[in-house]
């Protein structure tokens, strides 16, 4: 049986199958030398903008800094996600399954458990993660609408990325 986890989605967007709540974001416990090393990267990084007299650079090195910092003081919301009978909804916004091409899974736990979509158009892959959901069930029922791309075998770069440097 389906696996759902009281969620409220649009009924709009059809018949939950799976649901469940994940963070927006990963909220990573970041230490004082975290902070340094990451202070004296974004300040190498600002000096060397300044003396090529890339402005633009700097300043967006210096609005990523202000985003993480600020990231630590607000809690990640709370987002719904939802396998439907007719596509997928990830909060307020919702894919049909003819605009998604293929999905695959990436489990190793307690690393990596991500389902990834992507789409028919020129969109990055969406990531979704698993939390405690049984990947074979939700593989098995995205099946019925979609092949799923048995090449990839690595998560995305980005979450990568975003794991390695706690970002």
């Amino acid at each position: 049986m389906p696996q759902s986890n009281s969620s409220v989605i649009n009924p709009n967007f059809g018949r939950p199958i799976f649901s469940w709540q994940m963070s927006e974001y990963n909220q990573y416990e970041r230490g004082t030398y975290w902070y340094l090393i990451m202070g004296v990267v974004c300040l190498g990084l600002i000096i060397y903008a300044v003396l090529t007299a890339n402005f633009l650079f700097a300043l967006i090195i210096l609005l990523f800094a202000f985003i993480i910092v600020l990231r630590e003081f607000y809690a990640p919301a709370k987002i719904t996600f939802a396998i439907t009978d007719s596509g997928i909804a990830v909060g307020e916004q919702f894919y049909p399954f003819k605009s998604l091409s293929k999905f695959y899974i990436i489990y190793e736990p307690p690393m990596s458990k991500f389902l990834y979509f992507n789409f028919k158009t020129l969109s990055p892959p969406l990531s979704i993660f698993l939390d405690e959901q049984n990947p074979i069930t939700i593989r098995e029922y995205l099946l019925k609408y979609m092949d799923e791309d048995l090449e990839k075998e690595d998560e995305h770069v980005t979450d990568t990325l975003n794991r390695l440097f706690k970002l």
